[in-house]
């Protein structure tokens, strides 16, 4: 009789535990996304990418980016700190682009992207990190599973959508790189990848003996910077990028299996 009383509790707690774990994970939001009220209303579509990529996505891809996004925003916390001032609806529009980029950028990827990141923290400006005891306007930390932006950095950045300059870009690309390496799927294919940092590491030698460049100098600092300011580029102003960089274009077609030029 003992035994039978302490089991019952114990098995109940794990089934409830159970339960949750899969209805917080993906086939649980699947569950949701095709049963219950979805959260990507027509009101939130009036952001990038839905206004550029998604247009020329044919139904099938629609339906696609659709899920993907709305499984980013139920998998990812979207923390705002020191945002007094703003309303519940500005913050739902922050976080319906936050998950509509990282789909832009993964939506010919494996589902897993991510995966590694659990919280985005949004602060309205410039914030002072802990970690480099600088000021930032965003930054990546695999090891905490964070990235961090500013609203301030990434108003600037989607104010031009032809500058090459795109704050949620460049921190995704960030993590995504480091995501590849450091974990045991694969983000990108290894190829692809492979192939890439050659083409890259080519090109940065070649700046290194250039006055001006396509990419603003900060991309041209170091490998990884290269990665995220080709990312901006890539997605913002493509048909400049093959034009002026046409080998390390046709690099980040196959890495992010996708041609922004040459959509539906």
């Amino acid at each position: 009789m003992t035994s039978a009383v302490f089991f019952l509790p114990v098995s109940f707690a794990f089934f409830m535990v159970a339960g949750y774990w899969i209805w917080t994970r993906r086939h649980g939001v699947r569950f949701r996304y095709r049963f219950l009220p979805s959260t990507l209303k027509a009101e939130n579509r009036g952001i990038q990418p839905y206004t550029a990529m998604y247009p020329k996505l044919t139904e099938q891809f629609r339906e696609k980016f659709d899920w993907r996004s709305f499984y980013f925003l139920h998998t990812t916390i979207v923390e705002f700190r020191q945002f007094d001032g703003y309303s519940e609806a500005d913050r739902n529009k922050i976080r319906h682009l936050l998950a509509s980029v990282a789909t832009q950028m993964t939506l010919f990827l494996p589902e897993a992207c991510f995966t590694m990141i659990h919280t985005i923290v949004v602060y309205p400006k410039p914030y002072y990190s802990q970690h480099s005891k600088q000021y930032h306007k965003g930054e990546t930390n695999p090891k905490a599973g964070m990235i961090v932006l500013s609203w301030s950095g990434i108003a600037e950045g989607i104010a031009s959508l032809k500058d090459g300059l795109n704050l949620i870009i460049h921190e995704y690309a960030h993590a995504l790189w480091i995501e590849h390496g450091v974990t045991s799927y694969l983000t990108f294919d290894s190829d692809a990848a492979d192939h890439f940092q050659k083409v890259a590491m080519n090109e940065l030698k070649l700046a290194a003996e250039v006055e001006s460049h396509f990419f603003r100098n900060y991309g041209l600092t170091n490998f990884h910077e290269f990665i995220a300011v080709a990312a901006e580029n890539f997605f913002e102003r493509p048909a400049e990028f093959e034009k002026e960089l046409p080998q390390v274009y046709k690099a980040m077609v196959n890495l992010y299996q996708q041609d922004p030029l040459r959509i539906g």
